[in-house]
């Protein structure tokens, strides 16, 4: 287990994920906070003059990424978010079904599916469209080409590697016996 060093006052931390990625936001920007600080400030702090959505986001201790943006879905009194990092494929999307509190579902657009399964009953048609809007299905498409033909370049490689190995083993048993 590792110790960090955080400054609440400063929103800083001495971690990794802070000083990578979270540092490059203003203070007072909950993309800021790494995991320690999320965590440091829900058991230091009540959360007063947070919106429900910013509450949701430090009560699980929520990672935010670099993209987040407010949509609409019908019959629903709070807004939803997508949050998406532009290098990752994976989207966070946060829906208040009963519209009170917040529920985090994780959505794979190059699989065009939810994590676990676990997605937004009678959302799903407007939000996938809503969603295909902001981050754009086509580039996820690309990304997904481009790793399933490197995956199929590592497989045949190490399907040669196997077989130089079987001959090298048979090799070895016939000369020493």
């Amino acid at each position: 287990d590792k110790i960090y060093n955080i400054n609440l006052y400063k929103q800083t931390c001495t971690c990794d994920q802070y000083k990578g990625y979270n540092s490059k936001y203003t203070k007072g920007d909950i993309r800021r906070l790494c995991r320690h600080l999320m965590k440091s400030y829900h058991y230091s702090f009540k959360a007063i003059g947070l919106t429900q959505i910013q509450q949701h986001i430090i009560s699980d201790n929520e990672v935010v990424l670099s993209n987040i943006k407010q949509i609409t879905l019908a019959n629903l009194k709070l807004p939803a978010y997508i949050n998406y990092e532009n290098s990752n494929e994976w989207v966070k999307i946060y829906v208040s079904l009963n519209n009170k509190t917040y529920k985090t579902y994780s959505y794979l657009p190059t699989g065009e599916r939810f994590s676990y399964n676990e997605k937004p009953h009678g959302h799903i048609k407007e939000l996938k469209s809503k969603l295909y809007t902001i981050v754009g299905k086509k580039t996820y498409t690309k990304q997904n080409n481009k790793r399933e033909k490197h995956n199929k370049s590592l497989s045949s490689r190490d399907i040669s590697n196997l077989i130089i190995l079987i001959i090298i083993a048979i090799i070895l048993s016939l000369i020493f016996g």
